[in-house]
Parts: structure tokens; sequence; C-alpha cells
């Protein structure tokens, strides 16, 4: 919040994908949709912070509209 950006206004996270449920956990209690957040941890695992641009990547390959908000790049 300190940027002046709500949880709730931004279009796209890209988390660390270190472990699902981690990432589950974190998008519950921010009360973040599901559809906002990709992952690819179940597929290619934990690429420690490679993981946020390879999300990216997908995202720009699959068309995946990006300027609907800010997008976030986190480690939680």
């Amino acid at each position: 919040h300190k940027a002046g950006i709500l949880p709730e206004n931004v279009a796209r996270w890209y988390l660390h994908q270190a472990n699902l449920r981690l990432i589950e956990r974190f998008m519950r209690e921010q009360k973040i949709p599901l559809e906002r957040v990709p992952t690819n941890v179940g597929r290619i695992g934990n690429t420690v912070s490679a993981s946020t641009l390879q999300l990216l990547n997908e995202d720009i390959e699959n068309e995946q509209t990006l300027t609907d908000g800010p997008i976030v790049f986190a480690f939680v």
C-alpha cells in the first residue's frame, strides 16, 4: 500500500513459484482472485526468482492483456 496501489486494483500478480500452497494462502489472505495469479510451479517446479519472468513471458506469448492495471512481481 505504500505505493498507493491497493491489492484489488492489481491486474496481474507474478509471484515467486516456490510452493503452490504458499501462493494459495497468500491469495486467500489478500483476497486475490485466482485468474489474476498465474502459476507454473506445478508444471516446472521451483525455478527461484526466474519463475516470475517465466510467467510474464508465458502471458506475453499467450497474448494475455497486461494493460488492465498495474502488475506486481513479488516473493511470498
